[in-house]
């Protein structure tokens, strides 16, 4: 993940609960990677497995009164890509971009808020929602990694 450059930062994939852990397995395996998980955080109602190395997160709606969303999607068009995540070196910018394009922004928050064992890796992760676009769902986020420096 480099700061500055506009990329996709990684995909989102969404998946009926019982078949997350069987799909993290096979995905650690078919794409040689480590997907670190089963995370959960209270009040999202998601389970989620994630290798930011990799650019892929794969979520399940374990509580679909709070996780509506991906309930809704799952109900409407089976397990698969759930949303992008665009970086930017500067999210709010690009979010008053899309506003200005008369594209809702759904939410905005902090991921280290929700998973604060990630700020020994990261400076920051912030990520908005956008509504769809051309039928695509996207997140913009701002990911800063700790220098080089700093990590070591």
């Amino acid at each position: 993940m480099s700061q500055g450059n506009k990329h996709v930062d990684h995909v989102i994939l969404c998946l009926e609960p019982e078949n997350v852990a069987a799909a993290a397995a096979t995905f650690t395996k078919l794409l040689d990677i480590d997907l670190e998980g089963p995370l959960e955080r209270a009040g999202t109602g998601l389970v989620i497995y994630v290798d930011w190395d990799a650019g892929i997160e794969l979520m399940a709606p374990s509580d679909p009164s709070i996780a509506r969303e991906q309930r809704q999607f799952l109900d409407e068009h089976g397990e698969g890509v759930f949303r992008i995540c665009f970086n930017f070196p500067d999210r709010d910018e690009a979010l008053d971009r899309a506003t200005s394009m008369g594209i809702e922004v759904r939410s905005r928050f902090d991921v280290l808020d929700l998973f604060p064992h990630w700020r020994n890796r990261f400076d920051r992760v912030l990520e908005s929602h956008l509504e769809h676009v051309h039928g695509v769902s996207f997140n913009f986020c701002q990911v800063d990694t700790h220098s080089a420096a700093e990590v070591s």
